[in-house]
């Protein structure tokens, strides 16, 4: 491999360089901005419920609210009855070769709010978070 080029080639990988540079800042950026988000959703958590204040409205800004969100996972090792469970309940079509998880989320969501149950050989478990609606529109959840 060539030690040198000409110089409109090193400019080039340069210039490539520190854009590699400037996302890995920017990703360590984000992944320290949502441990922070994180642990202060947590606090809001902790401190609504303690105070018992479900929701509340900040002028100019927007609505927070308590949310609790069911999370679900396959068990490993239990596709085979999973997808069964799925297709006798009439969720045939959100099989493919595996199922999605948000897709999976909505699917026992959907059947604890019809019967409280779940399905068997799915892992659930629920996260306390806060719902942003912001002033004027579009809502942020986390």
């Amino acid at each position: 491999m060539p030690t040198t080029a000409p110089e409109e080639v090193q400019d080039a990988v340069q210039a490539y360089y520190a854009a590699r540079v400037i996302k890995e800042q920017a990703n360590d950026a984000l992944k320290l901005a949502n441990k922070e988000l994180e642990m202060a959703t947590l606090a809001a958590v902790e401190i609504m419920d303690r105070k018992q204040v479900p929701g509340l409205e900040l002028a100019g800004i927007g609505r927070f609210s308590r949310t609790t969100r069911p999370y679900a996972s396959m068990i490993s090792g239990a596709e085979k009855d999973v997808f069964a469970e799925l297709k006798a309940r009439g969720y045939k079509g959100a099989i493919k070769q595996t199922v999605h998880s948000q897709t999976l989320t909505s699917i026992v969501k959907e059947i604890r709010e019809k019967n409280g149950k779940d399905i068997p050989g799915v892992d659930v478990y629920e996260k306390e978070g806060i719902m942003f609606r912001r002033a004027g529109g579009a809502r942020t959840k986390k």
